[in-house]
């Protein structure tokens, strides 16, 4: 349970995308609007940094949605990460050479039997 927290995350992932592509929409629709009504009530030079200010968190909108993977990558990822880490553990290394000894008796076994038969 030492990592409940990553795995909260990893379920939420596809959320977090989403809630980054709604925002991605929305801060420059606001920033549009703030245009709109600054460029109408004559105060245009006030409304410009809250518009730029918009259109920046829209720009970090759209870098979260597009760098956050989704949660089927996610657990590939994951995945990926801990079978190589198995493969490299010393007890799967001694499994694979045991396996190897284990093919190579029985093919010279059919080998043996072979020879036999075609010596008789």
């Amino acid at each position: 349970m030492e990592h409940w927290f990553t795995l909260y995350l990893l379920t939420r992932l596809d959320a977090i995308v989403w809630a980054a592509l709604i925002l991605m929409v929305l801060f420059p629709a606001a920033s549009a609007f703030v245009l709109v009504v600054g460029y109408d009530s004559d105060k245009l030079d006030r409304a410009k940094p809250l518009a730029r200010k918009l259109l920046v968190a829209a720009a970090c909108s759209l870098f979260v949605a597009v760098f956050t993977p989704s949660q089927k990558d996610a657990l590939f990822i994951a995945g990926g990460a801990a079978v190589i880490e198995a493969a490299k553990s010393e007890t799967a290394q001694r499994v694979a050479g045991k396996s190897v000894e284990a093919v190579e008796r029985w093919l010279d076994s059919v080998m043996q039997e072979e020879k036999n038969r075609s010596g008789e």
